[in-house]
């Protein structure tokens, strides 16, 4: 008896933990040097609609361009937000003051530039940690646009930003190779 109530209280746990956290095996270079390809991480799921996602944190969504598809990226811009990158740098609504940008990877690329959103309520702005090799909100219009998924600009526009109902998790601890925690 007392051994059947330990069985159904482990299988309790296992399965409470399973439905709340993430394993995650990264397999691009877009988020170097924070999360190297091949790293292994651990998130936490999205399953009650109130997590609260602030800027810097790492997220796993539904690529909007390919639902099917996982990726995951840095918020950069949050809901509301006009965001603005001019030589590598990043303004939030008009500031004159950039944001500090202490996780890329490399240093302030003026290439990466001219860039205008206006993220919309229920979305958010994202950006690979190593921007030079990050396909990410900054070129997801145009993706969408070449690839035939839509020939309407607004459309396309739309899929620059990860809405919120994409977020599948946020990123807390990457265990592998190494041990760190991700929170800004």
């Amino acid at each position: 008896m007392i051994e059947t109530i330990i069985k159904s209280f482990i299988k309790i746990i296992t399965l409470s933990l399973t439905s709340t956290f993430l394993n995650i095996a990264v397999t691009s270079a877009s988020m170097e040097n924070t999360l190297e390809t091949g790293s292994s991480l651990l998130a936490v799921r999205n399953n009650d609609c109130k997590t609260i996602y602030n800027r810097y944190d790492i997220i796993v969504f539904h690529y909007p361009l390919d639902e099917s598809q996982i990726y995951i990226k840095r918020i950069i811009g949050l809901p509301g937000e006009h965001v603005e990158i001019i030589n590598g740098e990043i303004f939030i609504n008009h500031n004159t003051s950039s944001l500090p940008d202490q996780y890329r990877k490399e240093t302030k690329n003026t290439d990466n530039s001219h860039y205008v959103f206006e993220v919309p309520k229920d979305s958010y702005l994202v950006l690979g940690d190593n921007r030079n090799h990050s396909i990410d909100s900054r070129y997801w219009c145009n993706l969408a646009l070449d690839s035939g998924i839509t020939t309407d600009l607004k459309t396309a526009e739309g899929m620059r930003y990860v809405k919120e109902e994409q977020i599948i998790a946020k990123a807390f601890l990457k265990y592998y190779p190494s041990t760190e925690f991700l929170y800004p």
